[in-house]
């Protein structure tokens, strides 16, 4: 019996489109720490239409790449690590090779609403793609419950969960000088305290009842000098955040748009809010509440699907919906140092109990015990590959 270590193939569809979503987060932190796990002999997958980024991605990831097999997929690798997309024919139809698919939520199925037709449709069909020899890794609790729920032929041992985790470039930023050129930078009137709401923005984010909770505070205490930055790339449906707009009239000016930010200036924007707020209406793990709690700020944030599980008791959770609450929440925030102090040091405390470190750990660890199992099965026998459990 051959010890030979199992070759991973990590799927860099993500990576190659650059498009900087919570997706992309994942694979640019969890793949750099597999290629390093020397458990593995790690190489890097590219579709076809993107072999053009290997070279630049290869350098950056220092690990060998190749582009779609000239014939078996298991003549190149024994594990594929797909993080987004359903896995191309040539490798599902490979028996040799164990499937494994990191899925971040069922919006798209739960809430069509929330997607386009072809991005719903997408979804869709990779959960369906999803079969009793898939190796699973849900990012959250929630995830993995949604998905045993819409696809109750799998098992829950096949399905394990992996906490994501705030990148190291999230920390609490006391450089007056960085604070003041992001600022300059992005638009931000210096001096002024603002709340930060960071997320694409889109129907799901929410955040028209962010502009709502902030409206009602500066009718509330007309002393207040309150801004709200909204931060990220535009997104689709936007319309009832444009009425909001219109509804915030004389406080409209209180509202700045940055578009989306660098990661060099994310430490600095997170950490000079007052606060930050999160009304998501729907998350599978929920990154920027955790960002911001890496960087010393507190957190005011919606207490539906995986978001409670992030946030735990380090934030002040509310009803998506319940503009009054958040209202409230933000004058107490700004009135009390010592809540303000507490719920800094909560954040910061709950935020060291994710590590990516940690997550790509749970991911290696599962793969090594799967594939161990699949290699001892007879060909015909390989429809069927739990997680350890």
């Amino acid at each position: 019996m051959s010890h030979r270590r199992p070759r991973l193939a990590l799927d860099t569809y993500v990576l190659a489109q650059g498009i900087k979503t919570g997706v992309y987060r994942v694979c640019d932190e969890l793949f750099p720490l597999l290629v390093r796990d020397d458990r593995f002999g790690s190489r890097l997958y590219f579709r076809s239409h993107d072999v053009a980024k290997a070279p630049g991605l290869r350098k950056r990831l220092n690990a060998p790449a190749h582009s779609a097999p000239a014939h078996r997929p298991s003549d190149d690798a024994d594990i594929l690590l797909s993080p987004f997309g359903v896995t191309p024919a040539e490798w599902l139809l490979d028996d040799h090779v164990l499937h494994a698919h990191i899925v971040y939520d069922l919006i798209g199925i739960k809430h069509p609403e929330y997607f386009s037709s072809e991005g719903a449709a997408e979804v869709q069909r990779i959960m369906d793609s999803l079969d009793e020899r898939t190796v699973v890794f849900a990012i959250s609790e929630f995830t993995k419950k949604d998905l045993l729920a819409y696809r109750p032929d799998l098992s829950p041992r096949q399905v394990t969960v992996i906490p994501l985790a705030a990148g190291s470039r999230f920390h609490p930023c006391d450089d007056r000088m960085a604070i003041k050129a992001m600022r300059a930078k992005y638009g931000i009137p210096p001096g002024v305290p603002y709340v930060l709401s960071l997320a694409t923005l889109e129907i799901r984010k929410n955040l028209e009842q962010v502009v709502h909770a902030l409206v009602a505070h500066l009718e509330q205490n007309p002393e207040s000098d309150l801004h709200l930055v909204l931060s990220g790339m535009s997104g689709w449906k936007l319309e009832q955040l444009h009425r909001a707009f219109a509804v915030a009239k004389r406080w409209r000016h209180r509202i700045v748009l940055t578009g989306f930010v660098e990661d060099a200036d994310l430490s600095a924007l997170y950490s000079d809010a007052l606060c930050f707020i999160y009304l998501s209406r729907y998350e599978g793990f929920g990154l920027p509440p955790l960002e911001a709690m890496a960087c010393g700020t507190p957190v005011i944030c919606a207490d539906n699907s995986s978001l409670p599980e992030v946030v735990g008791q380090a934030g002040l959770l509310f009803d998506s919906d319940d503009v009054q609450g958040v209202a409230n929440a933000m004058h107490q925030i700004a009135a009390s140092t010592v809540l303000r102090q507490e719920l800094a040091t909560a954040g910061l405390e709950r935020a060291r109990l994710f590590s990516w470190d940690r997550c790509a750990d749970i991911v290696a660890e599962t793969l090594i015990v799967a594939h161990a199992r699949h290699v001892q099965r007879p060909t015909n026998s390989r429809r069927r590959v739990l997680a350890p459990g």
